[in-house]
């Protein structure tokens, strides 16, 4: 299987609260989640 698309690469130590803001942690589905992945 070969897969495409676009990938972000992070250095280490990459602060979660930047993946998924802490605000929206009381969203529990991904479909709910995915839109303010990176957001901020």
């Amino acid at each position: 299987m070969i897969l495409q698309g676009k990938t972000w690469k992070y250095g280490d130590n990459v602060d979660t609260d930047v993946i998924i803001p802490a605000r929206y942690l009381n969203l529990s589905t991904p479909e709910e989640l995915a839109p303010h992945c990176l957001e901020d």
